[in-house]
């Protein structure tokens, strides 16, 4: 009997899904990005293809840690300074403006209901929710509409 066109491509669809996720999990490099992306969600894939290319940059730029927060401009020698312009107690990266950041803990509450996130709870809050704590930081007020 010939195979169906439909049984080829999802077998084709799901060994790629496979290996993109070996080799994901593989890496040793892209730590800051494996902090809070654990792997594939076809549903956070779909909700950030969604979004307005003004506020997917700033998502995606929090979700991998390549955004503009001290650490990575002092990276980049944009800044001279790593620590956080807020909270002033550690160095500014994206997890810690999204986790743990006392001066944004009143915000994660009104967004998540807890003053703080683990990075591994953040690959399962929605984008949504990530849309709205940015938007209501102001954080990134200057690239967001």
């Amino acid at each position: 009997m010939p195979i169906s066109h439909i049984v080829t491509k999802t077998a084709i669809r799901d060994w790629a899904y496979r290996e993109s996720d070996k080799r994901w999990q593989g890496l040793t490099t892209c730590r800051q990005a494996k902090e809070m992306v654990t792997g594939r969600c076809q549903r956070r894939n779909r909700d950030l293809l969604a979004l307005s290319r003004q506020m997917l940059r700033p998502v995606v730029g929090i979700l991998t840690g390549h955004t503009q927060v001290q650490r990575h401009l002092s990276l980049m020698g944009l800044s001279n300074d790593p620590f956080c312009s807020y909270c002033k107690e550690t160095v500014e990266s994206a997890s810690h403006f999204l986790c743990h950041c006392n001066y944004f803990a009143v915000l994660r509450i009104t967004v998540w209901g807890k003053p703080s996130l683990h990075p591994p709870d953040v690959d399962s809050v929605t984008v949504g929710d990530i849309v709205r704590f940015i938007k209501k930081s102001h954080r990134f007020s200057s690239s967001i509409q």
